[in-house]
């Protein structure tokens, strides 16, 4: 099984949350929902539950 390298998936996140605003605009929608959490310093590293009632699961380094 192939890993894929960390840094490799957040540049594909950016990727697709700048395509999102070329696309959509600046709305309140899951790439906006990753790029705030990019912009705090955290990682969105899982979904808890059926989408979109769920909840994204962070990891915020510097929190305790």
């Amino acid at each position: 099984m192939d890993h894929i390298n960390i840094l490799e998936e957040v540049e594909r996140d950016l990727e697709m949350c700048a395509l999102n605003r070329l696309v959509n605009g600046k709305v309140d929608n899951f790439y906006e929902k990753v790029f705030k959490v990019y912009k705090m310093g955290g990682w969105p590293c899982g979904w808890k539950g059926e989408y979109p009632k769920g909840k994204m699961i962070v990891y915020l380094p510097n929190e305790k």
